[in-house]
């Protein structure tokens, strides 16, 4: 995961997107945390329980239907005490298999005023289409971390 992370960063660090920081849901925070300190940007998490946050913070939510290996609806919460306008986030997850834990942050990240640059993802766990490659930004999968990160269409 280490190696997969290393690689990303360096797609990332190469694409003249600006990222300011690095966004993942709980599920994607050892890749994240690689990809994170190779890019030398915070990383945050977006949460299953809502933080406390200081008196200015606005805590956005946005939920992921059940399927896949979540039996029940996730809700997840970011705070505008870390991500705030003005920011280029880069999305990272594990994998990406129906894409709606990935929609559920990049929602997130825009309901914070952020933009979102991209995203990455270790692995993509089926053919078919997903919700949000092609909505925006790049996209790179490391599909085998030692030999490359692949492009997909965006």
């Amino acid at each position: 995961m280490a190696q997969c992370g290393q690689f990303l960063a360096h797609r990332f660090k190469h694409s003249g997107l600006g990222i300011t920081k690095v966004v993942a849901p709980r599920s994607g925070v050892i890749l994240a945390q690689g990809v994170a300190l190779n890019l030398q940007l915070p990383m945050v998490v977006a949460v299953t329980k809502s933080p406390m946050t200081s008196p200015d913070g606005v805590v956005h939510s946005s939920s992921r239907t059940a399927g896949g290996v979540y039996e029940d609806d996730q809700t997840l919460y970011l705070s505008t005490e870390f991500v705030r306008q003005g920011d280029k986030v880069l999305v990272i997850d594990d994998v990406l298999a129906s894409g709606k834990m990935a929609a559920a942050v990049v929602d997130l990240v825009k309901a914070c005023g952020a933009t979102v640059a991209g995203c990455g993802y270790a692995a993509q766990k089926s053919s078919r289409p997903v919700l949000c490659v092609g909505a925006f930004g790049v996209f790179y999968f490391c599909q085998d971390p030692v030999a490359r990160c692949v492009p997909v269409s965006s």
